[in-house]
């Protein structure tokens, strides 16, 4: 029985996944008139991107507003962030969601700040790391 569950929530999870592809694929279409072919692709390429940030820290491209390529090291992961950052990133996640946008923030891992891009302009994901990380004990100073 559990195994029915476990399929049915997979298959669930993945629809939503191609929904908010087909949705973003659309919005590409419309604002930054990419022809359908290129915004299914890139909407799945922005997917994929939000998906690695939010497991670790990826390295990746975008073109900036004044079209330079810039060369990113982020990451929406909440343990890999400071903890003041990570409680800005959950009353961000409580406001309620704008499914229209094309700008996506991140944390910058290079800068230690709050980043953003927009879903047209990335380039290519470059590399993903999951950085060792193990929960502090009681019993370890925090120097």
């Amino acid at each position: 029985m559990k195994k029915n569950v476990k399929k049915s929530s997979l298959r669930e999870q993945q629809a939503l996944e191609n929904r908010w592809a087909f949705d973003m694929a659309h919005r590409l279409m419309d604002d930054a008139e990419f022809d359908q072919s290129k915004a299914f692709r890139h909407a799945y390429l922005v997917l994929e991107l939000l998906g690695q940030l939010g497991n670790g820290v990826v390295t990746f491209e975008y073109t900036k507003k004044d079209g330079t390529l810039r060369e990113a090291r982020g990451t929406l992961c909440q343990r890999l962030m400071p903890q003041q950052e990570a409680d800005a990133v959950e009353r961000q996640a409580r406001r309620e969601p704008d499914y229209n946008r094309l700008d996506y923030a991140y944390w910058d891992w290079d800068k230690r700040a709050f980043r953003a891009f927009r879903a047209d302009k990335v380039v290519r994901i470059c590399a993903v790391s999951i950085p060792n990380y193990r929960e502090p004990k009681h019993s370890d100073k925090i120097v």
